[in-house]
């Protein structure tokens, strides 16, 4: 009874204006472990309904401004461009004009720059977690204050997440990239000629970096630039055999805005490796990466370059083919996000995306890249080489899932597949997984007319489930139901790829149209499943799409497999089967 009371307590007071912190500090001070995942629980729905609320000003206009420090000249224009191909124009401002901001959604660059910030704006964050600048309380609050915040690094992902400064459905994975025509969209560059052979440019009242230009200046003149951007910047890039990039912390992430912002202009980069260099794998090859510290490196490197003009040349052109033919993220990300906002139809994503979505495989773990500790725990339980897809969002999460199996179908039959195997990266696989998924696959093949999906796990049974048939095979009852609830685990037969490609995300009605219950509600669906289940669900992650904890599927698990059980009983009673 005292726990009720203390519960219900703890509910009003959340439900006030109080502060987050205040309710954590609760947290410390009650032992009992199921009270505190209820008030846990209670915390993430209401920030998710918070975010989704400010989320409705997207539809509001789709007049935009670019707000943007100098540093992130850059990146400003990569926005600029991109908004260009769906035919939003954008103006980019550095400050506030002299009568006011516009009444608009705002793309604000490094937003703890400006004074004044405009009233509805999404902010790019371009800070490092290592960095104890910016990291602090003030900062958070400009960040939670925005629409969305786009972060170009997973592991800033990471630490907001972590440390419960930002919500996922508030972060967006940005990553920068290649500009491949940025020269000529600029059409500002005034001279090709190579006047300065190292070029470095950045803050340099710093240990670390004084140590690398100590020890090239000893052999090289480096053109050292730390008070000149945009415009100005360019040109002077432009007149650089090699530029070097050398870290301002330690444990630095890598500095994508000034390299992809180089490799736009057709220079060459010798830099540091990075704390989060495994995320760039796409830059090795193209970079000239030290190892950390090694000034002396760095110098072998530069002279090796300048001493060989022709290889410096030639590793240019090679590095823009290799860039040109590369995926581009910014460009897939940034849709995503234009996807996500209902800025462009899934038809326009598609057209603007579809040829840097590739799979290379028929059994696929739908992911958010935004969603990094579920992806962690799954890959230490990916022993089957499954491949990581990168789901798509929404605002609506659940239409984001099915705008994510519709890209995954879509995709495979492309690819002329005739099934393909779609789990979450929330599934738990059992130690007889890979034994019993093998005779199931056999199972299956030998009767592809048979069925259109093979459910692995039922989260919600309905009462009105039929069973069709119960097929013995190999030490297996392959059950036939007319239902399905639950994309946790499942195989798609290519009899069901064009009903799933239809799906039609105009109607946002999540008791009808969640893409489950869509594939459930057409006619004459044929689903095989077995008892147990084959797989289970992790019961320590958060739902992305719901915003609750698994937990609370356990007991819808639980109470569908019961279902099951009852409904498989009374048809063998039926049928004499048993």
């Amino acid at each position: 009874m005292r726990k009720n009371v203390i519960y219900i307590n703890i509910m009003k007071f959340l439900n006030s204006k109080s502060k987050k912190y205040i309710v954590l500090h609760l947290f410390a001070n009650i032992k009992d472990y199921g009270l505190i995942k209820g008030v846990k629980f209670f915390l993430e729905e209401k920030n998710v309904k918070n975010v989704n609320s400010k989320l409705e000003s997207f539809r509001d206009t789709l007049d935009v401004v670019i707000l943007t420090s100098n540093h992130t000249f850059f990146v400003a224009n990569l926005i600029k461009y991109h908004l260009q191909q769906i035919n939003i124009f954008a103006d980019i401002i550095f400050g506030m004009p002299l009568m006011g901001y516009k009444k608009c959604i705002h793309y604000v660059l490094c937003p703890q720059m400006f004074k004044i910030l405009p009233d509805k704006y999404i902010a790019f964050q371009f800070e490092q977690n290592t960095s104890l600048k910016w990291m602090i309380k003030k900062y958070f609050k400009i960040l939670n204050n925005a629409l969305l915040v786009f972060d170009y690094s997973l592991k800033n992902i990471e630490y907001f997440l972590n440390n419960r400064i930002l919500h996922l459905q508030q972060l967006y994975f940005l990553p920068i990239a290649y500009f491949s025509n940025y020269k000529d969209y600029l059409g500002m560059i005034k001279s090709n000629v190579e006047e300065y052979d190292i070029l470095f440019y950045g803050d340099i009242k710093n240990r670390r970096r004084k140590i690398f230009l100590e020890v090239i200046n000893k052999k090289y003149n480096v053109k050292i630039i730390n008070n000149l951007f945009g415009k100005e910047l360019v040109n002077e890039i432009a007149k650089a055999k090699i530029i070097i990039n050398i870290h301002y912390y330690d444990n630095a992430l890598l500095e994508t805005t000034r390299l992809y912002e180089c490799l736009s202009l057709d220079k060459l980069i010798v830099s540091e490796r990075s704390h989060d260099q495994s995320e760039y794998a796409q830059l090795e090859g193209i970079i000239d990466f030290v190892d950390v510290d090694d000034s002396v490196g760095m110098l072998d490197r530069i002279t090796f370059w300048l001493n060989n003009d022709s290889k410096r040349r030639e590793k240019i052109k090679h590095n823009k083919l290799m860039l040109n033919d590369s995926i581009n993220q910014f460009k897939f990300y940034f849709n995503r996000y234009l996807l996500s906002a209902d800025i462009i139809s899934f038809e326009k994503f598609w057209q603007l995306t579809a040829q840097d979505i590739k799979i290379n495989s028929n059994f696929l773990c739908l992911s958010l890249v935004e969603s990094i500790s579920r992806r962690k725990n799954f890959e230490k339980s990916n022993k089957f080489n499954i491949e990581i897809y990168n789901g798509l969002r929404h605002q609506k999460a659940w239409v984001g899932c099915g705008f994510s199996f519709k890209s995954i179908i879509k995709k495979a039959k492309e690819n002329n597949l005739d099934y393909v195997v779609i789990c979450e990266d929330d599934v738990k696989f059992y130690s007889d997984f890979e034994v019993k998924f093998s005779k199931i696959k056999s199972y299956l093949l030998s009767n592809i007319d048979k069925w259109d999906v093979f459910s692995g796990i039922i989260a919600d049974l309905r009462e009105d489930t039929q069973i069709l048939q119960i097929e013995q095979y190999d030490n297996f009852e392959f059950i036939y139901i007319d239902k399905l609830i639950s994309a946790v685990f499942n195989i798609y037969n290519k009899s069901v790829f064009d009903l799933i490609i239809n799906w039609d995300d105009s109607i946002r009605d999540q008791y009808l149209n969640t893409i489950d219950r869509y594939i459930e509600n057409s006619k004459n669906i044929r689903v095989i499943t077995l008892l147990p289940f084959l797989v289970g669900h992790t019961e320590e992650h958060y739902s992305t799409v719901w915003g609750f904890t698994n937990i609370k599927y356990a007991n819808l698990i639980r109470a569908s497999s019961k279902l099951l059980e009852k409904k498989v009983f009374e048809f063998k009673q039926h049928s004499n089967l048993n």
